[in-house]
């Protein structure tokens, strides 16, 4: 995905949730492209591994209205010029099964507000962490009190809980957000992808995507790793709880550039 590297690039020109972030830039960036053309401006997103959850538009202010409106065509919902927040609570793995067991029609509750819904990992009992603006949070979440016909309340900051039940803090993962739709959009059991072209970073944030779309395991059998995204993907991974085996050929591995031993 294009980068943050536009003029303005000290603030972002509006803020979209993670997990709508492809969307926005649409296969092969086409969206992208197309609205840089339309609007004579540049358009760049957050990296992937950032919790930066910005587009940054360099143009004049009237130019970046106009690519705001542009893309909430695109997308369905209203675009926010403040940043995003989030809230947590708690819905237990059943009732998560009820608000997403019609895929499309929960998709499109979601998008009404145009914010992302990060569930913990199948087999804990953690929270769920809601981005969007504070406003279209709640609203959501009333209406998930509806489906599931109780009221859901955000928990204090104090009460916050991680995905094994500590009672630490829970920090914001910009992971789990990145996999929000993944989730309930990959059900397969053999992925191919080619190299992308170098600049064909969408294409490349779809491979990350699905890559980092396991719940318990993933297993890499590969030449060698040379690109920092994937090793980024992979030690975050890792870090949020989810076993990582790599295999890579001896002398690549210690070759300059190598990141298996990351």
């Amino acid at each position: 995905m294009a980068y943050a590297a536009a003029a303005n690039k000290e603030k972002p020109s509006f803020y979209v949730a993670k997990s709508w972030h492809n969307r926005f830039a649409g296969p092969r960036g086409a969206n992208l492209s197309a609205a840089s053309k339309k609007f004579k401006v540049k358009i760049k997103l957050a990296p992937r591994e950032t919790s930066d959850t910005g587009v940054y538009v360099d143009g004049k202010p009237n130019e970046v209205e106009e690519v705001r409106k542009y893309f909430e065509g695109i997308l369905g919902f209203t675009i926010g010029v403040q940043p995003l927040s989030v809230q947590k609570c708690k819905i237990v793995p059943l009732e998560i099964t009820t608000l997403t067991k019609d895929r499309d029609s929960y998709i499109e509750m979601v998008k009404k507000y145009g914010v992302a819904v990060a569930f913990p990992r199948k087999g804990t009992d953690g929270l769920t962490m809601i981005q969007g603006r504070s406003a279209d949070i709640k609203s959501l979440v009333i209406d998930f009190g509806k489906i599931l016909q109780r009221e859901i309340k955000f928990e204090a900051q104090e009460e916050q809980k991680n995905d094994d039940g500590g009672n630490k803090k829970l920090a914001v993962s910009h992971r789990r957000f990145n996999k929000a739709h993944s989730r309930l959009n990959l059900e397969m059991n053999e992925v191919l992808f080619f190299h992308p072209r170098e600049d064909d970073d969408p294409d490349f944030e779809r491979f990350l995507e699905v890559l980092c779309s396991a719940d318990h395991n993933i297993d890499v059998c590969v030449f060698t790793i040379t690109d920092n995204r994937i090793r980024y993907a992979l030690a975050d991974e890792a870090r949020s709880g989810v076993k990582v085996r790599l295999i890579t050929d001896n002398s690549q591995a210690e070759a300059l550039g190598s990141d298996a031993h990351w």
